[in-house]
């Protein structure tokens, strides 16, 4: 890592929250958002989904996006559609119990 990466380190939620609302106002110094495993992710609703993609496109700067245990072929759709803008990150992971099939990658093309 070089002195211009800002690492998010699996934390508490209100750092998380912290950064994606940098993420959302595209601060330069967010490079790197890893979610953890907080539960209002994972209850986000299907527009929620798509909001939170949305958020997380307006950064220009965000290079790497870590997500663990949220995904299957419900919310990937919503999640991709408004993620499809985004034009900066670089890699996307996807961790742990992730439940994704055919129909949940196809909706990542837009995005890819």
């Amino acid at each position: 890592l070089d002195g211009s990466d800002v690492v998010y380190m699996v934390g508490t939620e209100h750092d998380f929250l912290s950064d994606l609302f940098r993420v959302h106002a595209n601060d330069q110094s967010v490079k790197k958002l890893i979610t953890d495993n907080f539960d209002w992710i994972q209850n986000l609703t299907k527009g929620g989904w798509e909001r939170f993609g949305r958020n997380i496109s307006n950064s220009s700067y965000l290079r790497k996006l870590v997500m663990f245990n949220y995904f299957d072929d419900d919310n990937m759709p919503p999640f991709f559609r408004g993620l499809a803008r985004s034009s900066s990150i670089r890699r996307l992971s996807l961790y742990e119990e992730n439940y994704i099939c055919l129909d949940g990658i196809r909706s990542m093309v837009p995005f890819l």
